[in-house]
């Protein structure tokens, strides 16, 4: 399974960093991409110009669809604790 990571210093006052964490399964990432319409694109399915498909996101507005879609998702002890014993999780 591919994963990835990043990082990027938001300008802020003060230089604060602003960090939002999700806890999700792929199948729900995946059903939130098919929402957004993300699995229907050329960065989707060959990588366009990268040659790795899927799609990344790196700036999002509060209020946005995609930000309301991923809320349901955001890390809170329950379900931090939850996703890390769920016996069906991949």
């Amino acid at each position: 399974m591919d994963t990835a990571y990043g990082t990027r210093r938001p300008q802020l006052p003060r230089g604060d960093l602003l960090l939002e964490v999700l806890v999700m399964t792929y199948a729900e990432a995946l059903t939130v991409a098919e929402q957004m319409g993300f699995t229907k694109t050329k960065s989707w399915k060959t990588g366009s110009r990268s040659g790795y498909p899927g799609y990344a996101v790196t700036d999002m507005k509060v209020g946005s669809r995609l930000f309301e879609l991923l809320q349901p998702f955001r890390a809170t002890p329950m379900r931090w604790r939850g996703a890390a014993y769920d016996e069906n999780a991949s």
